[in-house]
C-alpha cells in the first residue's frame, strides 16, 4: 500500500495500512475514512492539524540548511580576511580545507542523525519491515546516546586533531593563524546546533507518529 501523493509515494508499513493518511504527507487514504459525516469531519480537523505540523517542520528544515550555509559562509569570509596576494597554492589549499573538512563533517552527521523519508525509504530496502523499529519511541530514546557518544567523541578526538593539525599546517606554511580558532569556535557552535536540529525533528516524528495511531484509535472502533 502506498500513499496517493505522487510527490510522496510513501510505502506503509503493515501497522500503518489502517491509517486515515499518510503518515509522512498528510494525504487522505479514501479506503480508510469512515462513512459517517459527523466522524470524517473529526478526522478531517485531525488531519490539517497534522499538515500544519509538516507544513512548520519543513519550514524549520529548509531554514536550517540556510543556517548551516551561511556559518560556513561566515568562515569563508572570515579566512578571506587573511588572504595575501602573495598567497601560494599550497597555502590557498590548506586555507580552503579548514572550512571544507568542518562543513563536511557537520553534513555527514546531519544526514546520518535527522530522520528523513529518503533514508528511511534507503534503510527499508535493506532491512525491510524491520525499518518500523526504527520509529519506535524506544529507538527514538536509544538515539540520545548516539548524541552523547557524539559529543564525546567530537570534543576528545575530533576538534583537537583538526585544530591540531591545522595549526601545524599553517605554521609550517607560513600563514595567519587566527582563522583557525575562530573556525574551531563556529563549526563547535554548529556542531551542537545540528545535535539540537536532529534531536527536536526525532521529537517531532515521535509527535507526527503518535498523532496517527492516537486518531486512529480514538476513531477506529466507532467508523461504520
Amino acid at each position: 500500500m502506498k500513499c496517493e501523493n505522487n510527490e510522496c509515494r510513501y510505502a506503509f508499513f503493515k501497522k500503518e495500512e489502517s491509517y486515515y493518511w499518510c503518515p509522512y504527507c498528510g494525504e487522505i487514504v479514501k479506503d480508510n475514512f469512515p462513512k459517517h459525516q459527523y466522524l470524517r469531519e473529526k478526522i478531517l480537523d485531525k488531519n490539517v492539524e497534522f499538515r500544519t505540523f509538516i507544513k512548520y517542520r519543513n519550514r524549520g528544515l529548509i531554514i536550517f540548511l540556510h543556517f548551516m550555509v551561511i556559518i560556513c559562509g561566515v568562515a569563508i569570509f572570515y579566512r578571506g580576511m587573511y588572504l595575501t596576494p602573495s598567497e601560494s597554492s599550497y597555502q590557498t589549499h590548506a586555507g580552503n580545507m579548514l572550512v571544507k573538512y568542518g562543513f563536511y563533517y557537520h553534513i555527514i552527521i546531519f544526514i546520518l542523525c535527522n530522520p528523513s523519508l529518503l533514508k528511511l525509504k534507503m534503510i527499508r530496502a535493506i532491512i525491510h519491515n524491520y525499518a518500523w523499529y526504527l520509529n519506535t519511541t524506544f529507538a527514538k530514546m536509544t538515539k540520545i546516546l548516539l548524541y552523547v557518544l557524539l559529543i564525546f567523541v567530537t570534543n576528545q578526538y575530533i576538534i583537537p586533531y583538526y585544530s591540531t593539525h591545522f595549526f601545524r599546517k599553517f605554521k609550517e606554511l607560513n600563514m595567519h593563524m587566527e582563522p583557525i580558532d575562530f573556525t574551531v569556535q563556529l563549526y563547535t557552535f554548529l556542531f551542537y546546533m545540528v545535535l539540537v536540529f536532529c534531536f527536536v525533528s526525532d521529537i517531532c516524528e515521535l509527535y507526527r507518529k503518535n498523532l496517527c495511531k492516537n486518531v486512529l484509535k480514538d476513531w477506529y472502533y466507532k467508523k461504520t
